[in-house]
């Protein structure tokens, strides 16, 4: 897979995060060699699906053999037989089919038997149709058998390919939402490093004036040596999200959007409620279809070995003409048969019946505790999603009388009026709450994700037809 390049330009604000985090996401499903291999197995999985449904499209075959013979005076004897077959099933269970058969004799003209034939050849047409009785009309069949099996393994590769894709998206959202934290942690802190350094100047300035102490000049180079060291772990941490990013989604480079230090409120997205979220989820979420994917492959296993314990009777008309030597319009031959085969069940037969029953109440009443468990698990993530909403907004509301209290404080320490241990305080509590905010923010998003993600529902809400992506 060749990989993509995604180079999300720099942004003037938030307005356009959600659009970035969108295109990130199409180009982590596209772009992830993880992703990329559960298709192809997906792929291949319905290939062998399609192999197995061929065997109900019309059925070709062609035999044929030759012999010769040498008796001990010499004389010599040859035949040649090929037949051509072409059958189809019949939703009834049957098999309607039509055989041409011809044969060549020949026999050594120098010295021919006592009393010889002489060269024959022959050719016939049958025409036939059977169908099974018992056995639930083909449902013993291990072709159905075959078929049913093949398509449960096809869904059931396909579920798992989207499982794993469901986990990527969350995966490639939180690592997105963490990283856009950690951009505007950096921004904080690179205005935080520009204040301490006017701080420390400002102190240089009332030390040479005698309105600050040594110590207020120290404590303030202090300040402005921690907030640089602050920054250069906060652009480490920046670079390892856009690292891991790039490495799910497998693309060459991943720009970093300009972001204010402190999130935007009123974008949150809104959920159904709890009951349409679970009726949502019986459709789309990979667990209860799983689930269900393995129920309904039990129920093929109990349904075949239900049948196929019962004797075989398969009832058989046909007809048959000779050509050359006959009127293929009305010389025919018409029979009919009826054949009787029964393997009586053995021990280990039955054995494998009633464990086929009983995988299928065990995964039926596993199903039921899946279901139950995601309404538990709906419940929680949309009490924790109220509760995140809320803490998010008073976060920000919270950082924002910070950063106001910082103006103030750096403005009061210029006029003398507040002291350097007030004006560190409010740089201290600001920082924190961008730490703070940020987390939050990062906090409901994954939460979103996660409901996204049991539910199923992620590709709908980002208006995609999952097999397209």
């Amino acid at each position: 897979m060749i990989a993509l390049s995604l180079i999300l330009s720099f942004a003037a604000g938030p307005a356009n995060i959600d659009s970035l985090e969108r295109a990130y996401l199409e180009t982590a499903l596209r772009g992830n060699l993880s992703h990329s291999a559960d298709s192809l197995d997906v792929a291949s999985a319905r290939i062998t699906e399609g192999g197995v449904r061929g065997q109900f499209g019309p059925q070709a075959k062609l035999t044929g053999s030759l012999g010769g013979t040498n008796d001990l005076d010499g004389r010599t004897t040859g035949s040649a037989t090929a037949t051509g077959t072409v059958s189809q099933w019949v939703p009834t269970g049957g098999t309607l089919a039509a055989a041409l058969s011809g044969t060549m004799y020949r026999v050594d003209p120098i010295n021919p038997a006592p009393q010889p034939s002489g060269d024959k050849d022959t050719a016939n047409l049958t025409l036939s149709f059977r169908q099974p009785f018992l056995q639930g009309f083909g449902n013993g069949s291990p072709l159905l058998y075959q078929t049913r099996t093949a398509k449960v393994a096809s869904r059931t590769k396909f579920l798992a390919a989207r499982g794993q894709g469901l986990s990527l998206m969350q995966q490639a959202r939180v690592a997105f939402w963490n990283l856009i934290g950690a951009a505007a942690t950096v921004q904080a802190q690179t205005q935080d490093s520009a204040r301490t350094a006017r701080v420390l100047a400002t102190s240089r300035i009332q030390y040479k004036s005698g309105s600050a102490s040594a110590l207020d000049t120290l404590t303030a180079r202090a300040n402005h040596g921690k907030a640089l060291v602050a920054l250069l772990q906060g652009r480490n941490t920046l670079r390892e999200g856009r690292r891991n990013l790039s490495v799910l989604a497998n693309v060459d480079s991943m720009a970093v959007p300009l972001v204010d230090s402190l999130p935007e409120l009123g974008d949150e997205q809104a959920f159904p409620p709890v009951q349409a979220l679970v009726d949502s989820a019986i459709l789309h979420a990979t667990d209860l279809a799983q689930a269900q994917a393995k129920i309904e492959g039990l129920q093929a296993d109990v349904s075949y070995r239900r049948y196929s314990r019962l004797p075989k009777l398969d009832g058989t008309i046909y007809g048959s003409t000779s050509i050359p030597g006959g009127n293929p319009a009305k010389d025919w031959m018409v029979g009919a048969r009826v054949d009787l085969d029964w393997d009586l069940p053995n021990g280990v037969e039955r054995a494998k019946y009633r464990t086929a029953l009983l995988d299928l109440r065990s995964a039926e009443i596993r199903r039921k505790a899946a279901t139950a468990e995601l309404r538990h698990q709906i419940d929680r993530i949309l009490d924790a999603h109220a509760s995140a909403v809320r803490q998010l907004a008073l976060t920000v509301d919270l950082a924002f009388l910070q950063r106001a209290r910082l103006a103030a404080s750096e403005v009061g320490y210029g006029a003398g009026s507040v002291s350097l241990m007030d004006l560190q305080s409010a740089q201290t509590d600001w920082m924190n709450g961008v730490t703070a905010s940020g987390q939050a923010k990062a906090q409901l998003k994954s939460l979103e994700a996660e409901l996204e993600t049991r539910t199923g529902i992620g590709p709908a809400r980002q208006g995609w037809i999952w097999e397209e992506r």
